[in-house]
């Protein structure tokens, strides 16, 4: 599983499912997630990369760096896509450049979800690593047109360029301090 990494259980804000860390000692990210499951020896088409279809908010959250990071009260529960969607038009939306990880902020209430373009981020990445695929949670989440589910299965089938990837890929320890492989 691929997602999660905050969420209700947690009063600060942050990313569901970052592709990169913007903390290089930071584990929490799928990049070193799949690359603890490879260094223990999992082969990479055997993985499969989880996609949320859905997010989660906190309110009355700091305003400092547009409430990315900071304190809040977590509500119970996620929402889906399609919800999200439905209320981003009375929020700011920012992204993260490296992650390409998406958030919304009206200055009191924060939102981690995922989006086209994170979502077309993330189903890129899983190719040039020659996973076995990805997997979402869960269908239902999507817009009534499949839009993530759309962009998920044409970025599989022509990715972003492997560059842009390159580019963001850091070398770093695991956990236990077996380094990171790369192809």
């Amino acid at each position: 599983m691929n997602y999660d990494y905050v969420g209700p259980w947690s009063s600060t804000t942050g990313f569901l499912a970052p592709l990169f860390s913007t903390d290089p000692h930071d584990p929490h990210s799928i990049e070193h997630s799949i690359a603890s499951y490879e260094a223990a020896g999992v082969p990479p088409e055997k993985l499969l990369m989880g996609l949320p279809f859905y997010g989660y908010s906190w309110t009355d959250v700091e305003i400092a760096h547009d409430g990315l990071f900071q304190t809040g009260r977590a509500v119970t529960g996620d929402r889906p896509y399609n919800h999200i969607q439905s209320v981003a038009s009375s929020f700011s939306a920012y992204r993260e450049d490296r992650s390409q990880a998406p958030w919304l902020f009206d200055g009191r209430t924060f939102w981690t979800y995922e989006d086209p373009v994170s979502i077309r981020f993330k189903a890129s990445y899983a190719s040039h690593q020659h996973l076995g695929g990805v997997m979402i949670w869960e269908l239902s989440g999507d817009t009534a047109d499949a839009e993530l589910l759309k962009i998920a299965y044409r970025s599989l089938h022509d990715p972003l360029e492997e560059r842009i990837f390159k580019e963001r890929t850091r070398k770093r320890p695991l956990g236990n301090g077996v380094p990171i492989p790369r192809k």
